[in-house]
């Protein structure tokens, strides 16, 4: 470990502001790790059920909590949680000095942070991300555009409240929201809307296993531990069981050997099916969302890649090769007639896989640039699935 960053001054006025304002941290302190940069570390030992961070509910950034500032505004132009959150950021910065929130907005990243972000990228950097980084890549940028322009149409509708962002700026403040709200449980009307910016609580860094929980209260937010900890071990909390594509992409990070990583190969598979079998497959709830991961492929692939074989004139209910399909579909038979063909299929999906995965390591060649990085990494992250998949006598 490297020296603990509270000697940053940005830091050391937030956790004042936090302590000022009701907020308690108790046993953890920021810390600068040289293998996931700034985190919570435990300062002393720690036992399970014990609370780290609580917060007052007037600390917490949600749609509930910014009622009072812009409750009658929302009832002629409602905007979504994420709208409105990244909007009273930006409101925020723009009040500079005046702004209650300057010690919480100064200890936000950088821009240049997110240089790792493919929201942040030219479109020909982002169209060489794999097949499951770009799916989610390309639905971040249409949410993106939906919520800048509704942003947009609510600052001039209410010309007070701010000057419009440019869309550079709002890409900052969307993220920073992007990257570092919580799930908590503060609308009945809207799931999306359930989510809440939480001062200090957003340094901990993320784990795959949960190491803390949250729990929210009529008047508080806490993180209690669910385990034990000895002085020097980070704290971690979890995002999420999330393949790297995901993490990546939401949230500028991916985890070194990650065991949820997956390799998503819609394009493959639609490429071998007409229009008779994707209708098919849509009926019966199997198009799309085909992936492969290092146990194997998934069972979608494998019902699809049996229709594969199956032409439009034996999709007819009742024909001997739709009923083995079925059979196989509802477990009463394991597919052993088809299995070498629908392997043979496999192999070759996964060889273009790989040629494509290839293709995007020259493209980034020897640049030095964030983006290569991120590309690198999530190539080898397929090229390591498709690895590890022939390494158990997969195709």
């Amino acid at each position: 470990m490297t020296a603990p960053i509270v000697n940053d001054p940005k830091t050391e006025h937030l956790l004042e502001w936090v302590a000022r304002n009701g907020g308690k941290i108790n046993k953890i302190a920021p810390w600068e790790f040289e293998d996931t940069g700034r985190g919570m570390v435990a300062t002393e030992p720690i036992k399970p059920r014990e609370v780290l961070i609580s917060l007052p509910s007037s600390l917490l950034l949600n749609i509930r909590t910014l009622q009072s500032r812009y409750g009658q505004h929302l009832k002629q132009h409602s905007l979504t949680a994420h709208q409105l959150l990244a909007l009273h950021l930006y409101v925020e910065h723009s009040m500079g000095p005046e702004s209650t929130l300057r010690p919480y907005i100064n200890a936000l990243p950088l821009v240049e942070d997110f240089a790792g972000a493919p929201l942040c990228w030219e479109e020909e950097w982002r169209k060489y991300l794999s097949s499951a980084a770009q799916m989610l890549s390309d639905k971040q940028l249409q949410n993106f555009e939906k919520d800048y322009s509704a942003i947009q149409s609510f600052l001039e509708a209410y010309p007070d409240v701010c000057l419009p962002p440019s869309r550079t700026n709002l890409v900052y403040w969307w993220l920073c929201v992007n990257t570092r709200c919580l799930y908590a449980k503060v609308s009945n009307t809207s799931e999306a809307d359930n989510m809440t910016l939480a001062p200090v609580v957003d340094f901990l860094n993320h784990s795959l296993e949960p190491h803390v929980e949250i729990k929210l209260t009529p008047s508080s937010f806490q993180v209690i531990s669910t385990r034990s900890y000895q002085p020097g071990e980070q704290v971690f909390l979890s995002y999420g069981q999330h393949p790297n594509s995901f993490l990546q992409v939401e949230y500028g990070f991916a985890v070194p050997g990650n065991p949820y990583n997956e390799v998503r190969i819609d394009d493959e598979v639609l490429a071998l099916l007409g229009k008779e079998q994707k209708d098919w497959l849509d009926r019966e709830g199997y198009f799309g969302d085909y992936t492969i991961s290092q146990h194997g492929p998934s069972f979608r692939v494998l019902v699809a890649l049996r229709l594969s074989r199956i032409s439009p004139t034996q999709l007819a209910p009742g024909t001997p090769e739709l009923r083995r399909l079925k059979l196989y579909m509802d477990g009463i038979s394991e597919g052993e007639a088809d299995a070498s063909v629908v392997k043979d299929s496999l192999k070759r999906i996964m060889e273009e896989v790989e040629a494509k995965a290839i293709m995007t390591l020259e493209f980034c060649g020897d640049k030095e640039t964030v983006a290569a990085n991120v590309l690198s990494r999530d190539t080898q992250d397929t090229l390591a699935v498709l690895t590890s998949l022939r390494d158990t006598n997969g195709p």
